[in-house]
């Protein structure tokens, strides 16, 4: 094989670890973030609580934005952060390699 397939290789890997770690992290803040500030809001072990102190009423979920606050920081601004994460890594850093001459361009000259 030769070198430029190698060093296309290396950067289509090194572009799926990038996706990778991006998609684990945001993933891992969502999830404990959203499970920490979304449900477990009237007391630390909601299970040993009675049904009437797990009632939520909409007075006491926290807005922003016309959201409650764990959706905004917890899925929100998280997605917007990739969306701009990946417009600049696709624009900026990742490179394009160049993959030989088309079969089709080969037959028609």
């Amino acid at each position: 094989m030769s070198d430029s397939f190698y060093r296309t290789y290396q950067n289509s890997l090194r572009e799926a670890r990038f996706v990778m770690l991006l998609w684990f992290i945001t993933m891992t803040w969502t999830i404990c973030y959203c499970y920490f500030q979304g449900y477990l809001t009237h007391s630390e072990f909601p299970f040993l609580d009675s049904k009437e102190n797990l009632k939520k009423s909409s007075d006491s979920i926290p807005m922003l934005w016309g959201f409650p606050t764990w959706l905004v920081y917890g899925v929100m601004i998280p997605w917007f952060l990739c969306v701009g994460i990946s417009v600049v890594y696709g624009l900026y850093i990742m490179k394009d390699d160049d993959l030989g001459k088309d079969p089709e361009e080969e037959i028609s000259t």
